[in-house]
């Protein structure tokens, strides 16, 4: 677990350091929404699920998700609708 969350701590550290006008202009925004959180632990990858054999390569990645304030109404909307 301290592997995989210190490799998406590293991912995130890379992406704050890359030095364009657009991420300078934007570092603020960047550190409230980003977050890095290690998923190879808890999410993993099978080569063979029914044997429970792991894909460690398929395992070992971070993953990035963009939630928009739309994709959020959405899900109220779907919730109401119910």
């Amino acid at each position: 677990m301290k592997l995989s969350q210190n490799r998406a701590n590293n991912v995130l550290s890379y992406c704050y350091s890359i030095k364009n006008e657009i991420i300078d202009n934007n570092k603020q925004w960047l550190e409230k929404h980003f977050r890095a959180n290690g998923m190879a632990f808890s999410k993993l990858k099978f080569l063979d699920k029914a044997k429970n054999i792991i894909d460690l390569n398929k395992s070992r990645r971070v993953e990035f998700r963009v939630q928009m304030k739309t994709e959020e109404k959405i899900y109220k909307i779907l919730k109401v609708s119910e």
